[in-house]
């Protein structure tokens, strides 16, 4: 009885082993922005691994789905993530947008103006009650 108890803790903390291993051996992939650079000079959303290795470009901004992203970190929720710009878009006072990581589909989902606001300064956080939030 002790041994089939033990075989079964052996197999149990092999079985750990392997998962560690393999988990750690993945690469991690982060996402970004930059303010500035792009093919439009007007700032990108970029992805790149945990060792700052296969840096690639997702999304080029532009006057229309907006420009200069880059006060604080995307918002990721659930594979999508969740940002800002602080000009551009229909009234040149800046966008929300998202970007879904498993589509690669960029959505600009509001234009900032007088009365909604306009050029947000801060990053957009998810609250306790699943909705965004941004100044």
């Amino acid at each position: 009885m002790k041994l089939k108890k033990l075989m079964q803790y052996g197999i149990f903390l092999i079985l750990q082993i392997v998962i560690l291993t393999v988990a750690q051996g993945q690469n991690m992939v982060f996402y970004g922005t930059t303010s500035s650079g792009g093919l439009n000079n007007q700032g990108v959303i970029f992805k790149t691994d945990n060792n700052g290795e296969n840096y690639t470009v997702v999304h080029d901004f532009n006057a229309e789905d907006g420009m200069r992203p880059g006060y604080g970190n995307l918002c990721n929720v659930n594979g999508v993530l969740y940002g800002t710009t602080d000009i551009g878009g229909v009234n040149n006072m800046g966008v929300l947008f998202s970007y879904n990581i498993i589509t690669a589909l960029y959505t600009k989902l509001h234009d900032f103006d007088e009365q909604t606001g306009q050029r947000p300064k801060s990053q957009v956080i998810q609250a306790s009650n699943g909705k965004l939030y941004g100044t």
